[in-house]
């Protein structure tokens, strides 16, 4: 994935381990202080670069 100012590689990699699930998307975007929209755009970004 090329690089971006808000996803560092470990950001990313705490996006993959979610697996895309709903709630641990949630807990996810809580704990960045991001919005759901933005942590769910960011794992379809990974997943079809994958």
């Amino acid at each position: 994935m090329h690089e971006h100012p808000l996803w560092t590689e470990a950001l990313d990699l705490r996006v993959i381990e979610t697996g895309g699930r709903y709630s641990a998307l949630c807990d996810l975007a809580d704990d960045l202080g991001l919005t759901l929209l933005q942590v769910q755009q960011r794992w379809h970004q990974l997943r079809v670069t994958a």
